[in-house]
């Protein structure tokens, strides 16, 4: 999954056109997390819309290493059935 938030047209200008003018180009500017989903998950976009915020916060918490929810109770089921 990739989400991009905060996007933003802007002109840059760069050096070295024909001739070695400078040109102009439009390039976008934007925040970008990414993840993987399980397969099994059924998440539509519309679904996805629906809590961007949520989703992106679950994005930036795998980027940053920390445990997911999803990985935290996993790990405390898998330690309550070894007791």
């Amino acid at each position: 999954m990739r989400l991009a938030d905060n996007i933003r047209e802007e002109m840059r200008t760069e050096a070295g056109g024909e001739e070695g003018q400078a040109t102009e180009q439009k390039v976008y500017i934007y925040d970008e997390v990414q993840f993987e989903l399980e397969a099994e998950r059924e998440e539509t976009e519309r679904d996805i819309k629906r809590d961007f915020e949520g989703w992106w916060e679950y994005g930036s918490q795998e980027e940053s290493g920390e445990p997911t929810l999803e990985e935290r109770v996993a790990a405390i089921e898998d330690f309550l059935l070894e007791m």
